[in-house]
C-alpha cells in the first residue's frame, strides 16, 4: 500500500540490491539509518519542548548521626520512600550524602558512612538537585524557569566541579550542569502484554509519577526489549514495538531502564519550581509496516540512500556501495544546507564576561553565585 512507508522503504531497498531472505536485518538497518540521519545534524523539525518540576527541601525534625555509621535516625520526621536518591546535608557539614534506602518515617540509610562529629540532635536538609530529562533527549539546549522566563547558564561538569567542589547553597537555581546519563531502573509492580499487542498493562505500577519513565524508555521483559511510546496511565503503556506471538502472562516482572540524561541545578532548589527545556529528540522507532519516519516527507528517500551502501556490501558489490555512499553524501549535504541553523541556536558554554553583562542587567538577579574573577 502507498501509505505503508516503513515497509516500502524496506522492500524498495531489497528490490534495488536484490537482497533476499534478510528481512529482519533490513528492517533494523532502516531504523539504524533513520537514527544515524537524525543524529548527524541539529534538525529543527526534531526540536521538542518539555518541562520538569523541582522538589522542595525537607527539614522537619532533627537527626541522630554517628561518625562511621550510614544509618540515620530521625526525631519528629516523616520521611518517605520517595526520598531515596535525594541528597542530605547535616548541620555544620559541607558534605552531601545520598539517601540509599528508606526504612521508616524515622530511619534511612546513606550510600556511604557519615564522616563527622557524632550528634544526637542535629538539624539537616534533604534536597534534590539532579533531575532526569526525557528518555528520548538526544541533545539538550537551554533550560529556563517558567515563573520568570529566565534561562539558566550552562556549565560543563568539569567547570562546575572546579568552581564548586562542595556546593552548599540553596535557593533559586542560576546554573545547569549536564551530568551525562543515569544508571537507574524502575521495577515497581508487574505487567502483562497480549500477543501481537502494543498495549502493556501494569499491576501495582505508578508510571505517570515515576521519574524518567516516558517516551523512549526501554523496557526489558525477559530477553526482549521494548520502547515506550506513550504513558497512558499509572497502569498502561503503549509501546512502539508489537509483542510476538507469545503473550506475556499477568504477574510478569520487568525492568524499565532509566538511562536518561541528568541535569544538575545550582543553587539546589529549595521550593517547587517549573523548568522548561528545549531539546532535539531521538527519532521514533518504526515497527508497524505503516509507521512513518520521523523526518519531513521529502527527506524519506535519504533513509533508503543510507541503507544501500550496507546492502551492496552484503552482495559483494563494493563499487556500487561506494557509488551509493557518494550519492547519499551529496544529497545529505543539500538538506544540511537547507536546515543549517544560526550560530545563536547552537549550544555553547557561556563566557564569564557574558555573564557579567547579565549581572549588570536589571532583569537578572545580581547575585548568581557564579565566579567572575
Amino acid at each position: 500500500m502507498a501509505g505503508d512507508i516503513f515497509i516500502n522503504l524496506v522492500t524498495d531497498a531489497e528490490d534495488i540490491t536484490q537482497v533476499t531472505g534478510e528481512r529482519p536485518l533490513v528492517r533494523r538497518l532502516c531504523n539504524q539509518s533513520l537514527a544515524h540521519l537524525c543524529g548527524l545534524q541539529e534538525w529543527p523539525f526534531l526540536w521538542t519542548l518539555d518541562w520538569f518540576q523541582t522538589t522542595a527541601e525537607y527539614t522537619t525534625g532533627t537527626v541522630s548521626i554517628t561518625d562511621g555509621s550510614a544509618v540515620i535516625t530521625g526525631t519528629g520526621t516523616t520521611w518517605t520512600a520517595a526520598m531515596v536518591g535525594r541528597k542530605i546535608r547535616f548541620e555544620g557539614s559541607i558534605a552531601n550524602y545520598t539517601i540509599k534506602t528508606f526504612t521508616s518515617t524515622t530511619s534511612i540509610t546513606l550510600d556511604q558512612t557519615y564522616q563527622g562529629t557524632t550528634d544526637t540532635d542535629a538539624t539537616y536538609t534533604i534536597f534534590k538537585d539532579e533531575y532526569l530529562l526525557r528518555a528520548d533527549v538526544d541533545s539538550q539546549k537551554r533550560i529556563r524557569q517558567a515563573e520568570n522566563g529566565i534561562a539558566l547558564f550552562s556549565l560543563s561538569a568539569t567547570e562546575f566541579d572546579e568552581w564548586y567542589p562542595s556546593p552548599t547553597s540553596m535557593g533559586i537555581p542560576s546554573l545547569d550542569v549536564f551530568q551525562g546519563k543515569a544508571t537507574k531502573t524502575y521495577t515497581t509492580g508487574t505487567i502483562s502484554l497480549p500477543a501481537s499487542s502494543r498495549t502493556l498493562t501494569g499491576s501495582g505500577t505508578s508510571w505517570t509519577t515515576a521519574e524518567g519513565v516516558g517516551k523512549g524508555t526501554k523496557l526489558k521483559i525477559g530477553t526482549s526489549i521494548f520502547t515506550v511510546n506513550t504513558v497512558d496511565s499509572d497502569t498502561q503503556l503503549t509501546l512502539y514495538e508489537a509483542n510476538g506471538t507469545t503473550a506475556v502472562a499477568a504477574g510478569t516482572t520487568y525492568t524499565a531502564i532509566l538511562d536518561n540524561y541528568v541535569v544538575q541545578l545550582h543553587s539546589a532548589p529549595d521550593e517547587v519550581l517549573t523548568y522548561y527545556y528545549r531539546f532535539q529528540r531521538v527519532p521514533a522507532v518504526m515497527d508497524a509496516d505503516n509507521d512513518v519516519p520521523d523526518l519531513p516527507y521529502p527527506m524519506h528517500p535519504l533513509i533508503g540512500l543510507r541503507m544501500l551502501p550496507t546492502l551492496w556490501r552484503m552482495k559483494g558489490q563494493t563499487a556500487r556501495a561506494l557509488e551509493a555512499q557518494a550519492a547519499f553524501g551529496k544529497e545529505l549535504l543539500q538538506w544540511i544546507q537547507k536546515y543549517s541553523l544560526p550560530v545563536l541556536d547552537q549550544r555553547r558554554p557561556i563566557h564569564p564576561f557574558a555573564l557579567r553583562r547579565f549581572n549588570e542587567d536589571a532583569r537578572w538577579p545580581a547575585d548568581t553565585g557564579f565566579p567572575l574573577t
